[in-house]
């Protein structure tokens, strides 16, 4: 089914512990607890920006997808389920339509 066209959505920029200088290897955005407060669905979006400065250029690497409640999403490269997966990475800024629950948002590099 398609996804809702709304304008709606919450988002946080999340820093990684460590840079990811070789891309991003895997991901995993978890919902799970949430059963009936779950986003429809979810983007994650990278960028390379170690100085922190305010004009850091954001690329897709998982672009916008259904999730389900109560479950772990999981998106590996290996399996081409990352775009941009090379690119080397500091912080991601993960995006929920419209409003919902998401428990931890894993990056490996």
């Amino acid at each position: 089914s398609e996804l809702l066209d709304i304008p709606l959505l919450d988002w946080a920029i999340i820093k990684l512990g460590k840079e990811a200088s070789n891309g991003t290897a895997r991901v995993i955005i978890d919902t799970k607890h949430f059963r009936g407060n779950f986003p429809e669905s979810i983007m994650l979006e990278g960028c390379y920006n170690p100085e922190e400065k305010e004009d850091a250029e954001w690329f897709c690497l998982i672009p916008r997808t259904r999730t389900s409640p109560d479950a772990e999403h999981v998106f590996e490269r290996s399996k081409n389920q990352l775009t941009n997966a090379e690119k080397p990475v500091t912080h991601v800024r993960v995006s929920i339509y419209p409003d919902g629950g998401v428990s931890r948002v894993r990056v490996y590099g």
